[in-house]
């Protein structure tokens, strides 16, 4: 019954429309712009206070739109507030570091309770983690590319159930599954930006901008938005009001329609979560028979007749009733 639960919950947050309203007023929790202060613009309002931190240039290259964080003892407590997150998470950040040490980018973790997520720098890469009542920890493990080359780079951390995904740079870079039951990452540890509030032996080396959460999963679509136009305090220019292209019954069983295409595709990628190929389907029909994959999560690309790709997403693949 629970994991029906979670399959409805899925739905809900991929299908609801990503519209500039829904993701200013419904999903967007949290926004730092950090333009030398710790000041929450999201309509929840929920201001940080920083420690030690100072003001420096950011990704528009014009003078305190970032905050410099010194990897001693700077950071910013954004309190403890749960920010309507249950077990859906999503961050895009901004960072410029050439640390060579571990630090934590952000974090609302409480290991003690199985519960909570962390983004940080792990040995120059980047590696998202947490626990999410499995009762074990999960990572993603580190990015495929390295950040600590003193240039901006743009983070985009999810969760979402039992899929943890990390994208760098406007690409996918690596994932996770866990095996929870019943996801949660509701604890009571403040959301803290620049450390880990347990753990002083962590924190940031570097530049941070422009720090959104969200509860929704952002599309592959939001994420290049948001990572090639950066800074902005108003979402309206990221999200097309065009129609969008679904994969639908999500989770599917046998039949995955295409609902919103306007012209005819090459071919259907499909990949698991590890990055592997596991199906490519040619001159495909806008009705896809995936009854043949094992369940699980994968990610699906499709493909026009140049071969760009029109369409990125992610389904659950599940046993039929």
């Amino acid at each position: 019954m629970k994991i029906k639960y979670f399959y409805i919950l899925f739905i809900v947050f991929l299908y609801t429309s990503f519209s500039t309203n829904a993701l200013a007023q419904n999903g967007q929790v949290a926004y730092f712009p950090l333009n030398g202060t710790a000041d929450d613009q999201s309509e929840l309002n929920l201001d940080g206070q920083g420690f030690n931190i100072e003001s420096t240039t950011g990704i528009n290259d014009s003078l305190d739109t970032a905050i410099k964080f010194n990897g001693l003892d700077a950071y910013i407590n954004c309190g403890s507030e749960g920010r309507n997150i249950v077990d859906t998470l999503s961050i895009s950040v901004w960072i410029k570091t050439e640390m060579e040490a571990n630090g934590f980018i952000a974090t609302k973790y409480d290991y003690n309770i199985d519960r909570g997520f962390h983004l940080g720098v792990n040995e120059g890469y980047v590696r998202l983690g947490g626990r999410n009542n499995s009762g074990s920890y999960s990572n993603t493990g580190n990015s495929g590319v390295m950040v600590n080359d003193g240039e901006w780079h743009h983070i985009v951390a999810r969760i979402y159930g039992n899929d943890w995904d990390l994208w760098v740079d406007c690409e996918w870079s690596t994932s996770t599954e866990s095996n929870a039951l019943n996801p949660t990452l509701i604890n009571n540890q403040p959301l803290t930006i620049g450390n880990f509030y347990l753990d002083d032996n962590m924190y940031f080396e570097g530049s941070i901008d422009e720090l959104r959460i969200f509860n929704k999963l952002l599309t592959e679509s939001d994420i290049e938005n948001l990572c090639s136009k950066g800074v902005t305090s108003n979402l309206e220019p990221f999200f097309s009001d065009e129609p969008a292209i679904k994969l639908f019954p999500n989770p599917v069983y046998g039949e995955l329609n295409i609902l919103g295409l306007n012209s005819s595709l090459k071919s259907v990628e499909i990949y698991d979560f590890s990055g592997k190929k596991v199906l490519t389907i040619e001159n495909p029909e806008r009705v896809l028979d995936v009854s043949q994959l094992p369940i699980g999560s994968y990610f699906v690309i499709l493909r026009d007749q140049m071969e760009n790709v029109v369409h990125r997403a992610s389904i659950i693949k599940v046993k039929g009733a």
